[in-house]
């Protein structure tokens, strides 16, 4: 009986980290209340990026979450914002929890991790 007990939670501890391990290589995962945010991987920010489709409208006061199991420097941006040189206050929740506030119209997001760069974006139909 204990040799099936732990055997049982061996499996689920194995699940586990093999699932932590999956989410570590896909990088980092952006969501809010509503759903999450589309990723769109870059080798360098351009000066102009158009994303076609991205939501306009406000969702002011909305959190945002990142999720990232890993230990490079995490810098955010709003596209807006890059212009004017402004970083967003992004709070540390847990070891691999990071949430700002949605504050503008603005859907699109400048994130960088370490020395990858990464646009988030909301989509909407």
């Amino acid at each position: 009986m204990k040799n099936k007990f732990n055997k049982k939670y061996l499996k689920i501890i194995l699940g586990v980290l093999i699932l932590l391990v999956a989410i570590s290589l896909i990088g980092p995962i952006c969501f809010s209340r509503n759903g999450f945010l589309v990723k769109t991987k870059v080798e360098q920010y351009p000066s102009e990026y158009e994303l076609y489709g991205t939501a306009k409208d406000n969702k002011a006061g909305t959190n945002i979450y990142l999720l990232y199991f890993g230990f490079k420097k995490i810098n955010i941006e709003e596209e807006e914002m890059k212009f004017q040189g402004e970083s967003i206050p992004v709070e540390r929740k847990l070891p691999f929890l990071y949430t700002w506030r949605w504050e503008s119209a603005s859907a699109v997001y400048r994130i960088e991790v370490g020395s990858d760069k990464y646009y988030f974006t909301t989509i909407v139909n």
